[in-house]
């Protein structure tokens, strides 16, 4: 059952705050009795910002504790007794100590033992920073948590994952790992004199059939372009209707061929100069100086 003593102002707000804070208390009040701790604890929050009071306090903290925030929860049955003693309500100091002190015994802990030598450790639970010495003995709500440490002067980091129930106790000892060592790095490999190639004619072999090929391409093309332009012009001589297709197929004949004729001839000479550079000096040997060649 929840307390439903009215709460009082902390500061100095109009009546009709003070009304509309006093029917906020009551539906945390009526949410409480019902077993909605998060609805109550919503309106009890809200009462809160207009005013306050031991009961209220109490409340919050009951609701708390029942969604599983017992850390909260001692933080407001802590405030809870302090409220209580400034308005010197013994009734209500006596019932928020009382609860303290019950849920203090509720509260699990993880206890982390990391490498006293290192100075330069990190850590974090459920991804926030923790200092280091707070981890000898760290009070947690129940629940699922993650603990990641680490250090630059050690090859791995540490993590455990961990659920704790309500009055549990965990303890971790942390292992980074030796110091890593200075890298050395490796010798170098010996030097190795590489043998004199060979020298390699099959480019240039290649490069001269494939000039006698194309250039036999090329006369043949020139050939039949010629052949086509004599015989267009034979008919040409003497145009007539029934000529006039075969005239104009030996016109587009013969363009093509000297067209591609003309393409062969350039890349026959490309092929042929190509062909001459291998000869002239034949791959797979590095031109070399002469010691007694060289001047200055």
């Amino acid at each position: 059952m929840a307390v439903t003593l009215a709460a009082t102002a902390h500061a100095e707000p109009t009546e009709a705050e003070l009304a509309q804070a006093r029917q906020t208390f009551q539906r945390g009040v009526a949410a409480q009795d019902d077993g909605r701790y998060a609805d109550a604890l919503a309106a009890y929050t809200e009462a809160s910002r207009v005013a306050t009071s031991p009961q209220l306090l109490f409340n919050m903290a009951t609701c708390e504790e029942q969604l599983g925030q017992l850390l909260r929860a001692r933080k407001d049955y802590e405030s809870a007794v302090a409220a209580a003693r400034a308005r010197s309500d013994a009734e209500a100091e006596r019932e928020a100590l009382a609860r303290l002190t019950a849920i203090d015994a509720r509260i699990p802990h993880v206890l982390v033992h990391v490498p006293a030598e290192l100075s330069d450790l990190t850590a974090t639970l459920d991804g926030q920073p923790v200092g280091i010495e707070a981890l000898s003995r760290l009070a947690l709500d129940p629940g699922p948590h993650l603990l990641n440490v680490r250090s630059p002067s050690r090859p791995r980091e540490f993590e455990a994952s961990f659920d704790l129930s309500a009055g549990g106790e965990r303890t971790f000892d942390v292992d980074l790992g030796s110091a890593q060592p200075i890298a050395q790095p490796p010798p170098a490999p010996p030097v190795v004199p590489s043998a004199q190639p060979h020298p390699n004619y099959l480019p240039a072999v290649f490069a001269t059939g494939l000039t006698v090929a194309i250039g036999f391409a090329a006369i043949a093309t020139g050939v039949a372009g010629h052949s086509s332009r004599s015989d267009y012009l034979t008919l040409n001589a003497a145009p007539t209707n029934d000529n006039l297709t075969q005239r104009e197929d030996l016109r587009s004949t013969g363009q093509a061929l000297y067209v591609a004729n003309a393409i062969l001839l350039g890349v026959t000479a490309v092929a042929l100069g190509v062909a001459v550079y291998f000869f002239v000096r034949p791959p797979g040997r590095s031109p070399t100086l002469a010691t007694s060649s060289m001047r200055f």
